[in-house]
């Protein structure tokens, strides 16, 4: 019951005894209910972001290797760094100065040099009788089994006019090289041991057995100059990084002879080295027998060639 009902009552009650009673009829406010406490708000944490997830920098460096004529192999101790111009990611090259040798790389047999870095140069494989060979002079259209040829229009006093090599396969994923090359001079010395050819200086004879044919570099400013010394039998270097060996010119009974024993090899070669060139070594110690180029002719290839 409410405060306010209570005091009706009992007014009602006084009046009933005949008593005047001064009520104070002003309401009794009732005691207002205590607030609630309160709750003191949580104070926020401090946010904290969530660090990005740790990527490891590269430190960029690797070992690699001085990469002189960047075929992609190097020489010396590694060093910090990247492979890129001028440094590989491998070592073992025994060519520094030569792009075409280098572990792994096609080997050109019988230049006594060693191309794929194993300690020492391919035996030449011996020519067989099923060797499919062209009979070509190289004038007019080339047989399909021919891939290239070089044809010398001028002889330059040394060689008949319309000489040639021509490059060919000769079985299946053997490619040969053929002489036809003949002596401009009949003389009958030219079939002695000397020869007739290769020219000599101050009055000495003629010294074919140092004649030789290359394919040479596009570029040959800097090119080194192919040396042999005077008995020193036939197993010496005679190929460097701007010439290579093709040919053995004084040995006029070897027609033809194995050059690559896959076409990319021989592509390779030929793309590098585009040209051919008869030339006479020089022969140490004796000044008289001085290098000297005698003939050269580029390279065609045969759009017809058909590989078997």
């Amino acid at each position: 019951m409410t405060t306010r009902a209570l005091c009706a009552i009992l007014v009602l009650l006084l009046c009933a005894c005949g008593e005047q009673v001064e009520v104070n009829t002003t309401p009794i406010e009732a005691s207002p209910e205590p607030a609630p406490e309160a709750t003191p708000e949580a104070t926020p944490e401090p946010s904290v972001e969530e660090p990005e997830p740790s990527v490891a920098e590269p430190d960029g460096c690797v070992d690699v290797f001085d990469d002189a004529d960047m075929d992609g192999f190097g020489v010396g101790e590694p060093s910090c760094g990247q492979p890129g111009a001028g440094q590989a990611a491998d070592g073992g090259d025994c060519g520094p100065d030569d792009l075409f040798r280098h572990p792994g790389a096609s080997e050109i047999c019988g230049d006594w040099v060693d191309d794929d870095c194993d300690g020492a140069d391919a035996t030449c494989p011996t020519s067989q009788p099923s060797v499919n060979v062209p009979e070509w002079d190289c004038a007019g259209a080339p047989p399909s089994n021919v891939v290239a040829w070089a044809r010398f229009d001028n002889g330059g006093g040394y060689f008949r006019d319309g000489g040639c090599f021509f490059f060919f396969e000769g079985a299946p994923g053997e490619f040969y090289v053929r002489r036809n090359v003949q002596r401009a001079s009949e003389d009958p010395s030219c079939e002695s041991r000397s020869g007739c050819t290769c020219p000599s200086l101050n009055g000495w004879p003629a010294y074919d057995r140092r004649m030789y044919a290359f394919t040479t570099a596009i570029d040959q400013a800097d090119c080194p100059e192919i040396s042999i010394r005077d008995h020193g039998g036939e197993q010496q270097p005679v190929s460097n990084a701007c010439r290579k060996y093709l040919y053995q010119m004084h040995q006029y009974d070897i027609p033809f002879s194995f050059l690559a024993g896959d076409f990319e090899a021989l592509q390779q070669r030929l793309e590098r080295f585009p040209t051919v060139e008869i030339a006479c070594v020089r022969d140490a110690p004796h000044a008289n027998l001085p290098f000297q180029p005698l003939v050269s002719a580029t390279v065609q290839l045969n759009p017809g060639f058909v590989g078997q």
